[in-house]
């Protein structure tokens, strides 16, 4: 169904509701929904077409893993044990 239907749907259901107090739960709803959508739609973005990778990385300044950092870290670790043995732990 189109946008302007779904609308005058709705408006002919809220010409037939009488009482007050649902129109002011209705207004209060609407209104923290447009705030919350508001307080968010800075956040949403359209995503690209195209998934590049190295424009990713560039962006990002991705710099990679530190090879020799990774190696003291795991020297300074002193493990013995077989990398199966280490998996089976987990």
């Amino acid at each position: 169904m189109i946008l302007e239907a779904k609308k005058y749907r709705l408006m002919e259901s809220l010409m037939k509701i009488s009482d007050e107090t649902i129109f002011d739960n209705l207004e209060n709803l609407v209104n923290t929904y447009l705030q919350n959508l508001a307080s968010v739609n800075h956040l949403v973005k359209p995503m690209k077409e195209k998934l590049d990778i190295d424009e990713l990385i560039k962006t990002q300044n991705y710099q990679g893993a530190d090879k020799e950092f990774i190696d003291g870290l795991a020297d300074e670790m002193d493990i013995e044990e077989p990398i199966e043995v280490l998996l089976k732990m987990i």
